[in-house]
Order: structure tokens, then C-alpha cells, then sequence
């Protein structure tokens, strides 16, 4: 099987990753979505810290297909609160990136299939972060909680490619790491397909 996770990296041309690709996973607002079949994308990754987003206008074109992807929610609630809580006392305006909102999951048209990334994903990035001396400010991308939740799942058969990741956006996304990680994982398992960017 080929996974293909779609970044949204503006002003870039998809469409050979894409049909190479059986299962697609977009993140967050989708910017790619009128290159997708509606029936490729498996799984949107979605935010759901540091303000109340509104996803739904992105999921419209999934409305009327019968296999809607499953929306996953990149940022457990519980890991999140035990973290805003740890960062309060040391940049209480840190933390508050930390708060989730479950407004963000109740604007989401209830028919589509929903997961709760879980707690030990989030522990284990986290875990991680820290061993390689990453800030305790810092908060993976949902990109990057796409690419550790799809590592877990594939079996040895399977490939991942990345494609609209720049690696560059949001100072408090452990950019470099992210990174570093990803390429590490593409060589490790012989990917078939480079890591596009």
C-alpha cells in the first residue's frame, strides 16, 4: 500500500504524488483538496488547540461521498491539559496554545467517521522532542502527528511519501527535528519514494 500525506505547502504541483498514491492523508485546511479524488483521502489530521477552528468549509466536498475519510484529532485533550498546566508556571502565554477546544470537533458534520489521536502517540512524541533536546515549549505539527500516527500502522510492504512539507512555518513547531525525523524514517525503511518538498 502507498500512503501519501499532502501537505499544504502553497504554489506546488501534486498531482503525480497523488496518482501514485492509493490512500491520501490531507492535514488541516486541505489546500490540495481539488486534486484529491474524494475517494483517495483516507484521513484528515486536524488541529484542535490554541483557538476554535472552523474545518468545515474544507470538508464540504466530502459531503456527498458515501466513504467520508475519518477525521483524526492530532492533539489529545488529556496529554494537552497536563502540559498547559506544567508550561503555566514557567510562560503562561505559551501555555494558553495548549488549551483545546471542543468546538472545533462539534462544528464537524457528525457523519464523518471520528479518531482521538491517542494520549501514549502524544507521549511518545513527546518523549522523543525531549531526548533530542527539543524545548519543552515546543508543540509537534499536525503534520508531524500525521507522520508518527501512519509510521505505527504500515506494515513492512508499505510505503510513505511526503509531499507540500517545507518544514517551516508556526517558531514554536520543532522544525528541524520534524525534519531530521522524517528523512531518517524514508531511508530506514527503503522507501520507494523520496520525501518531496
Amino acid at each position: 500500500m502507498k500512503y501519501l500525506i499532502l501537505g499544504n505547502a502553497p504554489g506546488l504541483d501534486p498531482r503525480a504524488a497523488i496518482a501514485d498514491a492509493d490512500i491520501v492523508i490531507q492535514i488541516n485546511s486541505c489546500i490540495y483538496l481539488d486534486e484529491v479524488s474524494a475517494s483517495k483521502t483516507k484521513f484528515i489530521f486536524i488541529t484542535n488547540s490554541g483557538y476554535p477552528y472552523d474545518f468545515s468549509e474544507y470538508l464540504t466536498g466530502f459531503s456527498s461521498n458515501k466513504l467520508k475519510p475519518t477525521i483524526v484529532v492530532a492533539r489529545n485533550p488529556s496529554l494537552y491539559e497536563v502540559k498547559r498546566r506544567f508550561l503555566w508556571n514557567l510562560n503562561r502565554s505559551i501555555s494558553e496554545y495548549y488549551v483545546t477546544y471542543p468546538e472545533t470537533l462539534e462544528r464537524i458534520d457528525p457523519y464523518f467517521p471520528m479518531e482521538l489521536a491517542s494520549e501514549e502517540c502524544g507521549w511518545e512524541i513527546e518523549r522523543d522532542l525531549a531526548a533530542n533536546g527539543c524545548s519543552a515549549y515546543y508543540m509537534p505539527s499536525t503534520g508531524y502527528i500525521a507522520f508518527h500516527w501512519i509510521k505505527k500502522k504500515i506494515s513492512a510492504n508499505d510505503t510513505v511519501e511526503l509531499f507540500g512539507f517545507t518544514h517551516k512555518g508556526w517558531p514554536l513547531h520543532p522544525w528541524k527535528y520534524e525534519q531530521k525525523m522524517m528523512h531518517a524514517f524514508a531511508y530506514n525503511c527503503h522507501c520507494d519514494k523520496l520525501l518531496r518538498s
